[in-house]
């Protein structure tokens, strides 16, 4: 027997999702869903936020892992290139 019904847990679960997102802020939330969340997690947040917002966000992060930015490059079809961690891993290593 379920103590709380799916609304309420969904209202719970909502809730916390917000106030993380007010504390640490949004690409500090996907950055680290997409690093350390389960494939449930990344396809929450990808209800929550929609593609292209996440996309506009990915870009920006400073560090992803070499596996998190090839996956995220491949899912949304952008050039490594183009993501912010690949610049300056790519300017550390000249």
């Amino acid at each position: 027997m379920e103590i709380f019904s799916s609304t309420r847990d969904r209202f719970i679960e909502d809730y916390f999702f917000e106030q993380l997102e007010n504390e640490m802020g949004v690409q500090w939330l996907i950055e680290r869903i997409f690093e350390r969340g389960t494939p449930v997690d990344i396809k929450a947040i990808r209800e929550y936020y929609g593609d292209e917002k996440i996309k506009k966000e990915v870009i920006t992060i400073q560090w992803l892992s070499k596996e998190t930015l090839n996956f995220l490059s491949g899912l949304y079809d952008i050039p490594k290139e183009n993501f912010l961690t690949y610049q300056l891993i790519f300017n550390l290593n000249k």
